[in-house]
């Protein structure tokens, strides 16, 4: 699925992030100055984040295709390396389909 965001570079002044000229802003009673300036700074890092889910998610099939020792396929079905793969495809199927 082809991404329908903002593309980026997102930029980030005091709490509100700019994407391709259009600022928005976060306000928040209960946030401090601080939480908000650091919420704006993840947001902004979306689209690069995004970009390496998908880079992390390529590897991922590259190595399921390649002729692997008996060691190294044991590695790739380890829960670590299983639940990582998981993890990319869970934040990219959130960030592109909600």
């Amino acid at each position: 699925m082809t991404t329908q965001h903002t593309p980026g570079p997102w930029t980030v002044e005091g709490h509100t992030v700019n994407a391709r000229g259009v600022a928005y802003g976060f306000a928040n009673s209960t946030a401090s100055a601080h939480e908000l300036r650091a919420n704006a700074r993840l947001i902004a890092a979306a689209p690069d984040m995004l970009a390496a889910l998908h880079s992390a998610a390529t590897v991922f099939e590259f190595l399921r295709h390649c002729q692997l020792t008996v060691g190294d396929r044991a590695l790739l079905g380890s829960a670590p390396v299983m639940s990582a793969q998981d993890a990319c495809y869970e934040a990219i199927n959130k960030a592109e389909e909600g």
